[in-house]
């Protein structure tokens, strides 16, 4: 047996192996029926409900993600150079680069690269350019996002729908409502910790140890010069030695939380106005 035609049965070339290869067979959140990722001698495909979609040149397996409802599939897919969304097969706008996404109640939210910028694309339209979005951090809300993202001084800025907080030195725990309405996130201003709940800023802090929000309250634990303190935007908790997970209401403005003063645990419950 000659070289050459040894290559060509290790690939499954010309010798009748040229068969389509299953990259993913799954069942996704939301979804009745199973999906198919195949790699075929004409490309790669995606199947979902006894239709075949392609062929691509790649399709980035860990962005299929179903609609909330499961009546939907959207993936990102190259051909010819050029990453698109892919919604049930219809094609979005081409990008040099698809990272992140995610699906809102009004559609596809993800993250874009064109030209070494980074965007976020939403039912509302395409975001402003970033060097950099901070992996897992978008969050659909409405028919926007809230992310984190730097720029080119390594700064955080925290985007929510249309407004832009920062830059920072560094941002963490953004949280943020379905309909963009009430966020909240930590930051970093030199050495000291801050808080920012809905429009307003508290701080400095020596730490922030959790940010939490509900439908109708948000919430901080943080670290005092006199201990732990929890805030809310209507004021803050005593001091404590420890504080346990913020635990907020869905339904009501209630906050509960564990916490230690002296030797003790405590179980605290408020109902902070907002």
């Amino acid at each position: 047996m000659n070289a050459r035609l040894a290559v060509a049965i290790a690939l499954g070339v010309g010798t009748g192996a040229c068969q389509a290869t299953t990259l993913l067979h799954c069942r996704l959140p939301g979804q009745t029926t199973p999906t198919r990722v195949v790699s075929a001698p004409s490309g790669r495909f995606v199947e979902r409900l006894g239709r075949r979609h392609g062929p691509f040149d790649e399709v980035a397996l860990s962005t299929l993600r179903a609609s909330p409802d499961g009546s939907q599939l959207a993936w990102a897919a190259a051909v010819d150079g050029a990453w698109r969304v892919y919604v049930d097969g219809i094609a979005g706008a081409p990008w040099h680069g698809v990272g992140e996404l995610a699906w809102s109640r009004h559609g596809v939210v993800y993250g874009a690269e064109q030209h070494g910028r980074w965007r976020v694309v939403t039912p509302a339209g395409v975001g402003p350019p970033h060097t950099r979005l901070i992996a897992a951090s978008i969050q659909p809300c409405g028919r926007r996002a809230a992310y984190l993202a730097t720029d080119a001084n390594g700064r955080t800025n925290v985007v929510v729908g249309t407004t832009a907080h920062g830059p920072f030195a560094a941002a963490t725990n953004l949280m943020v409502s379905q309909d963009c309405a009430h966020h909240a996130f930590a930051f970093r201003g030199g050495r000291r910790a801050y808080v920012q709940l809905d429009g307003g800023r508290f701080g400095p802090f020596v730490d922030v140890a959790e940010v939490a929000l509900s439908p109708h309250l948000a919430a901080a634990s943080v670290l005092t010069k006199r201990g732990w303190r929890v805030l809310t935007v209507a004021g803050r908790s005593p001091p404590f030695t420890a504080i346990g997970r913020l635990v907020l209401s869905r339904q009501r403005k209630r906050l509960v939380f564990a916490a230690r003063s002296g030797t003790g645990w405590w179980i605290w419950t408020r109902r902070p106005s907002t």
